[in-house]
């Protein structure tokens, strides 16, 4: 019972950095279980967008405050960074 509540209360907590552990092992055809909706869809932009944060600050900062977990993956979506992401490049 206590290890139930435990993990109740901790999902929270790490389902987001489980959530990027885990979320490119899909590019692999050996990973095996049910693929989350729009897994696909996430793994392409985040490719680009770690590929495009290597001469753009603003990216890279993005990047690493999701690494650090200073703020949630689905911040990698806001409009200011998904913009730089989705421009053609020059």
């Amino acid at each position: 019972r206590l290890a139930l509540r435990f993990f109740e209360r901790a999902e929270p907590v790490v389902d987001s950095p489980w959530s990027i552990a885990v979320g490119g092992d899909f590019e692999f055809p050996q990973t095996r279980g049910p693929k989350p909706p729009g897994t696909d869809l996430f793994n392409r932009y985040v490719a680009r967008l770690m590929s495009k944060a290597q001469s753009d600050g603003r990216l890279r900062e993005a990047l690493y405050r999701v690494f650090m977990m200073e703020r949630p993956p689905t911040s990698l979506l806001r409009p200011s960074v998904a913009w730089r992401v989705l421009a053609p490049a020059v």
